[in-house]
């Protein structure tokens, strides 16, 4: 069976699938891995929407349907840092501790139609969502994780855990040689060398020559004067111009502006807080060895972990270390090593055999799914060729699983259906709880960027009886109901309704709202002038149209 009937036959909603392939090589290099490399702050709405929320989604940012993401947080705690509107909703003049509707709606009552109608400045992002400091810090990086300097949260294994001491040592993970991030059992920190820069250490930029004793310099070099041996060999912003942006990129997600080294990790807001500036300037670490060169504090979060294992597919016979075109990754040819490492020489060696590579995860083909269902993942590296370290055969195949994290941190691994070199079919849970998740590509220990996943409750309508116009239904995933029109909530049906006259009568049928006495998540009663036969349950996760209701005496 071929993947385009595999895709048929488990019903998946069509997905784009996006490439991610550098059409050119650098620089400046296609930067489509794990988040666009951007600065987002002094937003506005529309700034916002540009990427959230859009239909269809856009690949590469967070694709995510925001009002069942949104709708997914009635009933759980408010955390101590949210932004809420309205902190008391019931009025009682306490702060509210659970997440109901009126945090974020507010509802005026209209004397002309007689009904509320919800205010529509809750659609304004920056309502809840507040950039912090006067520099323009950006909304992305005010979170607590972003603030603890847990960059991988959301940028993957495309960085390093390096800010993080999870053993509570004291000593940065970077720099900790026992320290255990994944809790596998083996140590995994401790990355950056202690030992003095050597001929092959890359810089961050500027690298001086390395060649031989005469003197010479071989090295290739960009059109702004960088060398081989420097971060900027690839990564240069094509101004040239510190402070100028690049020109818009034409990647899947455009238009989407690449900024210098500087900007896009100033522009965090991170330095309005002085403790943070030694993230990335060595003057305040207290070890030597950081000084040793200026790539040791750039190691902190692009270490040897993750540098060595990014890589795209330059064709489509998926990723094999070494044997890929130049400029589509680290590790993909002889070119990609030398312009990191930048090492003088006039002969070429197979690049150093590799694990698994880092998936890079741009699309879900439905970011609302309810449990049960089948999505499609796509992106880049799901599966990744490693070299037998005996034959340098490519013989071993590393594929990707599909991690979910839930809100409390508990990952829940799915194995997919099927994996392919740019995408993944999987199956989410059919008992897997409503609630709003990140979803990621997990190769061994090596995660993707996550993306958001709303899995919604399964709408179920058990019973429908009606007595006295008044109409009764049990079921589950009602959720929450709000007396505003358009609200999304509600019970019509279609009532036989007279608009001429006592004596000229002319009927027709139209759909009528009910007027809803009780609703909970399983129980929802509303009162009509007849009773009806049929009714539509309309719901903020969704709707069950042509309800049979049964007339009880």
């Amino acid at each position: 069976m071929n993947r385009k009937s595999v895709i048929l036959a488990i019903v998946l909603l069509t997905a784009t699938v996006i490439t991610a392939n550098a059409a050119v090589p650098p620089p400046s290099v296609n930067q489509h891995l794990g988040i666009p490399d951007t600065t987002f702050n002094n937003l506005t709405e529309t700034g916002c929407r540009s990427c959230h929320n859009q239909s269809p989604p856009i690949a590469a940012v967070d694709p995510t349907y925001l009002p069942d993401r949104h709708h997914l947080l009635v009933g759980t705690a408010i955390p101590a840092a949210s932004d809420i509107p309205y902190t008391d909703a019931d009025g009682n003049g306490q702060a509210d501790s659970a997440y109901g509707c009126y945090n974020c709606h507010q509802s005026t009552y209209n004397p002309v139609t007689m009904s509320y109608v919800l205010d529509p400045n809750f659609r304004d992002c920056a309502l809840c969502h507040q950039q912090t400091g006067t520099s323009g810090g950006t909304v992305h990086h005010r979170g607590a994780l972003a603030q603890s300097g847990d960059c991988a949260a959301c940028h993957g294994s495309f960085v390093d855990k390096g800010l993080l001491d999870t053993d509570k040592d004291g000593i940065i993970a970077a720099l900790d040689k026992t320290e255990d991030l994944n809790g596998d059992g083996y140590a995994d920190g401790g990355w950056i060398p202690t030992y003095q820069a050597s001929l092959v250490t890359p810089w961050p930029s500027k690298k001086p020559a390395n060649g031989p004793a005469t003197g010479t310099d071989s090295r290739l070099k960009n059109i702004f004067g960088e060398k081989q041996g420097s971060c900027k060999f690839c990564h240069s912003n094509l101004t040239g111009v510190e402070g100028q942006p690049v020109s818009e990129n034409s990647g899947p997600f455009a238009p989407v502006l690449v900024y210098t080294n500087s900007e896009t990790h100033h522009t965090t807001g991170f330095f309005e807080d002085g403790t943070k500036c030694q993230w990335c300037h060595s003057f305040a670490q207290p070890n030597p060895a950081l000084n040793s060169s200026p790539i040791r504090t750039c190691e902190i979060c692009h270490g040897i972990p993750s540098l060595h294992n990014i890589q795209v597919d330059s064709g489509t016979d998926g990723i094999k270390p070494g044997a890929e075109l130049r400029g589509f990754g680290h590790i993909g040819a002889q070119w990609d090593c030398d312009g990191c490492h930048g090492f003088d020489r006039t002969t070429t060696s197979a690049a150093p055999a590799s694990g698994p590579v880092v998936p890079g995860l741009y699309h879900l083909s439905a970011s609302s799914v309810q449990a049960g269902n089948a999505i499609e993942l796509t992106g880049t590296a799901f599966i990744n060729q490693i070299q037998d370290p005996m034959t340098g055969a490519y013989a071993i195949t590393a594929k990707s699983d599909v991690v979910l994290t839930d809100a409390a941190g508990k990952q829940i691994v799915l194995s997919p259906v099927n994996v392919f070199n740019d995408a993944i079919q999987v199956i989410i849970p059919a008992d897997l709880a409503a609630g709003n998740y990140k979803i990621a590509a997990k190769k061994g220990p090596k995660l993707s960027n996550p993306l958001n996943l709303a899995v919604t409750p399964k709408l179920s309508v058990a019973t429908a009886t009606t007595k006295s116009y008044v109409v009764t239904l049990t079921g589950t995933g009602f959720s929450s109901y709000m007396k505003a029109a358009g609200s999304g909530t509600s019970v019509t049906a279609n009532v036989r309704v007279n608009i001429g006259t006592k004596y000229k009568p002319v009927y027709v049928t139209k759909p009528v709202d009910g007027l809803i006495q009780s609703w909970t998540d399983t129980r929802i009663v509303a009162k009509f002038t007849t009773n009806p036969t049929a009714v539509n349950v309309n719901t903020v996760f969704g709707s069950k149209l042509n309800v049979p209701v049964k007339r009880i005496y």
